[in-house]
C-alpha cells in the first residue's frame, strides 16, 4: 500500500467521537475501522459506525466522507449510515 494510502487511513476518525452529556461516561458516537482489505488493484475500507443521535452519526459520516474525498477515493454509504465503505485504485 502506498504511503498515501496510510496516511488518509491515519486521518479517518476511529473509536469514541462523542460522549453523552445526560449520562456521564456513555459513549454516545463512535466508529471503527472494521476492515481493510488490498486487492491488487484497489484498497477497500470498511468502517462501521455508531450513535445513539442519528444527527452525531449523520455528522461523523459527513466527516469520513471528507476524509475520503480528500483523497479521491470513492465511497458509499449502506445500512442507513450504519457502514462506510471506501474504495481507491492503485
Amino acid at each position: 500500500m502506498r504511503h498515501g494510502y496510510w496516511m488518509q487511513l491515519r486521518a479517518m476518525p476511529n473509536g469514541v467521537d462523542r460522549m453523552t452529556v445526560s449520562m456521564p461516561g456513555l459513549v454516545e458516537t463512535s466508529t471503527n475501522l472494521a476492515a481493510v482489505a488490498c486487492d491488487g488493484k484497489a484498497v477497500h475500507i470498511r468502517c462501521l459506525l455508531r450513535s445513539s443521535d442519528d444527527a452525531q452519526k449523520a455528522d461523523l459520516a459527513r466527516r469520513m466522507a471528507s476524509v475520503v474525498r480528500a483523497g479521491r477515493w470513492h465511497i458509499g454509504i449502506c445500512s442507513r449510515l450504519q457502514w462506510l465503505a471506501a474504495q481507491t485504485g492503485f
